[in-house]
């Protein structure tokens, strides 16, 4: 989620906004295949689906059932059928939703999607993108109430085609994290307006 326009004025980033700074490989030639106008109107869509999602799961976890729409389509369905089957599976014992961390000396906000023994990372999309590790990494190292966390962070990707999910443990956050706030630098780097009032 981005960060507000207070936390802006005064030099604050989420860790979103830093990875989307730097565009892996295969993103940006997926951009130049497609094209500025129609990679922008797809990204927006899928924006659009991973807010619905997360407000369902969001319901789901907060009242035991969640509603949909007719409003709502299929990509949606299909990532909250992966949803309820990623549940039955694993039958996680979610402690929060929503959490938001920050890390005051870097000047650094971000929202985990689900706490249960570990952080997770909810994404609808087709495949795991390496950056999914490096945030979802960054948001387990600012998480500071760590008397439940025994188990290292998660990326839970609902496939909003195929109605499937795919449920990978990161491997070494520690370098993940590394590889974040060297990204940081970089950012406050070339955005040197943000970065003013850092340490």
């Amino acid at each position: 989620m981005p960060t507000n326009s207070i936390e802006k004025e005064h030099g604050w980033v989420s860790v979103t906004e830093v990875l989307d700074a730097f565009i892996p490989k295969g993103l940006l030639d997926w951009y130049l295949k497609t094209g500025k106008k129609e990679a922008k109107r797809l990204s927006t869509v899928a924006m659009k689906i991973g807010t619905r999602v997360d407000e369902l799961i969001q319901e789901d976890v907060k009242f035991g059932a969640y509603k949909l729409t007719s409003k709502d389509p299929i990509e949606v369905k299909n990532c909250m059928e992966a949803w309820k089957q990623f549940k039955q599976d694993y039958e996680p014992n979610i402690r929060a939703i929503q959490v938001e961390v920050k890390e005051p000396r870097e000047k650094v906000i971000g929202h985990i999607d689900l706490i249960t023994d570990r952080i997770i990372d909810v994404k609808c999309s087709a495949s795991i993108k390496d950056n999914y590790d490096i945030q979802v990494s960054k948001y387990d190292y600012m998480y500071t109430d760590k008397p439940f966390i025994t188990e290292p962070p998660a990326i839970l990707r609902l496939d909003k085609n195929l109605a499937t999910y795919e449920y990978r443990i990161v491997k070494d956050k520690d370098t993940c994290v590394k590889v974040f706030d060297g990204l940081l630098t970089a950012f406050r780097y070339y955005n040197p307006q943000r970065g003013e009032e850092t340490i």
